[in-house]
C-alpha cells in the first residue's frame, strides 16, 4: 500500500525521510516512498512538513494541568529550577525534504503572486466544491461555508489552506504560473501555525493564559486550517501526513475545549468536525493510549448529526481496545464504561442514536429530494455498520449470528437502494469498509464493495480510498475472518488504514 508517499518541501536542504534519519542511515528519496523503507516492509512517511505536537503540561494559569502545543524546543528551561510553564514536548515540523524532481521550486514571491492573483478562485472553489465534502449533509447552514470560509481573506494560514486544497483538488481549473503551488501553500501554511503555536508558547511561558477573543480567533483559524490540510494530505493519499496533522488538532482542540463557557459556536463546529474524524479514525487504530485520546463531540453538538452515533461508537472501539491489552472482561468492563455493551443494549443504543439523528435532519427542513431520501438511507447505513462493527470488536459475532446476518442483509440492500451515491459519498468510506471487513468469503458481496469505493473515489477525488480498497483485498484473499490482526499488523509497520 502506498500509505504515505513524500512531498517536497520547497528551497530546503535534504535530510531524508525521518524513519531513514532515526535509522541514521542514507535516505534514498525516492518517489514516492525511499526504496529502503519499502526493502524492510516500513510505511515511508515521506519528505513533506508534519505537525506531531505531544502534551506539554501547563503548571500555572488556566491552563494548569491541560496539554498545551510546543514545539520542539520552544519554551524549556535554561537551567534547572527555571520556572517554565511547559514540559514534555514532542517535535513539531515542518520537517525538510527532497527537492522536486525535475527541479521546479515555489518561491515565496511566486506564491504570493499565484495567491493574489487567484485567491478568489480558490475560496469560489472551496465554496462549491470542497465545503460539502467536509460535512454530513451540506446545505446553507455549513459553518465551513458561512462563518470559515469568509475568514480566509484576512487569515494569511487559513486563505492558504483554502488554497492548498482548492488547487490540488481541482488541479485542472486553475492555470498556476507556478507548478506545484498546492505544495508550496501547504508548506506556508503549516509553518504559519508553528509560528503562532510558537507565540502562544512563549506567553504560556511567561505566565500568560489564552483567554482572550482574539487567542480563541487564532484557535479557530488553526483549527480550520489544518483540518483543511488534513483533508489535502489525505486527496493526496498521505495517510501518514493526514495522522500527524489530526493529532496537532487533537492538541488544539483539547487546549481551548477546557473552558466550554468560552467556546465559540465557530470553535465547538469545528470541534465537532475534528470529533468525526478522530472517532471514525481511532475505529482502525490499535493503540490504546491512541484510542484513549480520542476527540469526541463537544456538549454543545449532543443533539446534532450522529453526536450520539459517534459518542456510542467511540465507547465500543475504547471498550474493545482495552480488551486486547487485558483479555480478562473483569479487568476491565468496570473501568472502561463498557458494562452496558451488551448485544441487545448495543441494538438499543445504536437504535436511539439514530432517532437522535432523524430528529436533527428535520430541523434542518430537508426537502423530500433525492438528497433527503439518500440521507435516511445513509442514516440506516451507518446504523447497521455500527452494529456490525460492535459485533465483530467485542467477540458476539457468533452469539449473535442471526441478527448480524439481519444487519449485512440490510446493510447492504440501503447501499443499493441510494438513488445517487455521489451525492453522500464523502459518508460512505466508513459503513463501506466495515461492510467489506464483514463479507470475507463472499465474492458478490466484495464486489459490491469494489465498486462502491469506486465511485467513492471518483465522486471525492480522495486518493486514499484506493489504499483503502487494497487493503480489503489483502484481507479476503487471506483465510483469517477477522479484519482486526491484518489492521494491527499493518499499523505497526507503519500503515495506517483511514477509512473515512
Amino acid at each position: 500500500m502506498d500509505a504515505a508517499a513524500g512531498s517536497r518541501h520547497l528551497g530546503a536542504a535534504n535530510k531524508g525521510c525521518s524513519t531513514c534519519t532515526k535509522r541514521r542511515i542514507r535516505c534514498d528519496l525516492a518517489q514516492p516512498t525511499c526504496k529502503k523503507c519499502a526493502k524492510k516492509g516500513l510505511a515511508c512517511p515521506g519528505y513533506g512538513p508534519r505537525l506531531r505536537w505531544a502534551g506539554g503540561v501547563a503548571v500555572r494559569g488556566r491552563l494548569k494541568g491541560q496539554n498545551v502545543p510546543l514545539p520542539d524546543g520552544a519554551g524549556r528551561p535554561d537551567r534547572p529550577g527555571q520556572d517554565s510553564a511547559l514540559a514534555d514536548a514532542a517535535d513539531a515540523g515542518p520537517r525538510r525534504g527532497p527537492p522536486a524532481q525535475d527541479g521546479v521550486v515555489v518561491s515565496p514571491a511566486g506564491l504570493d503572486q499565484t495567491l493574489r492573483k487567484s485567491a478568489r478562485q480558490f475560496i469560489e472553489y472551496y465554496d462549491k466544491n470542497i465545503a460539502g465534502l467536509m460535512v454530513w449533509f451540506d446545505s446553507e447552514d455549513n459553518d465551513y461555508r458561512r462563518r470559515v470560509l469568509p475568514r480566509a481573506a484576512n487569515t494569511p494560514g487559513l486563505r492558504l489552506a483554502v488554497a492548498a486544497i482548492s488547487a490540488h483538488h481541482g488541479a485542472g481549473t486553475f492555470d498556476h504560473e507556478t507548478p506545484r503551488f498546492s505544495e508550496a501553500a501547504r508548506d506556508a501554511c503549516l509553518g504559519l501555525i508553528q509560528n503562532q503555536v510558537r507565540e502562544m508558547t512563549g506567553r504560556l511561558t511567561g505566565g500568560s493564559e489564552l483567554t482572550s477573543q482574539s487567542d480563541m480567533a487564532d484557535a479557530e483559524w488553526m483549527l480550520a486550517a489544518i483540518l483543511m490540510i488534513s483533508t489535502y494530505e489525505m486527496a493526496n493519499a498521505q495517510t501518514a501526513a493526514a495522522e500527524s496533522h489530526r493529532m496537532a488538532a487533537r492538541t488544539i482542540a483539547n487546549v481551548f475545549a477546557h473552558d466550554e463557557a468560552s467556546c465559540t459556536r465557530v470553535f465547538d463546529f469545528l470541534r465537532n468536525q475534528l470529533a468525526v474524524l478522530d472517532v471514525l479514525s481511532s475505529t482502525t487504530s490499535f493503540e490504546l493510549s491512541d484510542v484513549e485520546r480520542t476527540v469526541v463531540p463537544p456538549p454543545s453538538m449532543a443533539n446534532g448529526l450522529f453526536t450520539q452515533y459517534l459518542t456510542l461508537l467511540q465507547r465500543v472501539t475504547l471498550l474493545s481496545r482495552r480488551r486486547m491489552e487485558a483479555p480478562s472482561p473483569d479487568a476491565n468492563v468496570g473501568s472502561s464504561g463498557g458494562a452496558d455493551l451488551s448485544a441487545s443494549s448495543i441494538r438499543s443504543q445504536f437504535e436511539q442514536a439514530r432517532g437522535t439523528t432523524l430528529l436533527a435532519a428535520g430541523r434542518l427542513q430537508m426537502q423530500p429530494s433525492v438528497v433527503g431520501r439518500d440521507f435516511i438511507r445513509l442514516v440506516d447505513i451507518y446504523h447497521h455498520a455500527g452494529i456490525l462493527y460492535s459485533y465483530r470488536c467485542l467477540g458476539l459475532v457468533t452469539l449473535e449470528r442471526a441478527d448480524r446476518e439481519s444487519s449485512m442483509l440490510k446493510l447492504f440492500e440501503q447501499f443499493a437502494a441510494l438513488e445517487d451515491p455521489t451525492l453522500s459519498a464523502q459518508n460512505l468510506p466508513w459503513p463501506a469498509f466495515v461492510a467489506g471487513t464483514e463479507c470475507h468469503g463472499d465474492g458478490e458481496r466484495q464486489e459490491a464493495v469494489a465498486e462502491l469505493f469506486t465511485t467513492i473515489t471518483d465522486a471525492t477525488g480522495f486518493r486514499h480510498f484506493v489504499d483503502v480498497l487494497n487493503f480489503l483485498r489483502m484481507f479476503w484473499a487471506g483465510d483469517h475472518p477477522d479484519w482486526r490482526p491484518l489492521a494491527r499488523a499493518f499499523q505497526q509497520k507503519g500503515f495506517r488504514i483511514l477509512a473515512l
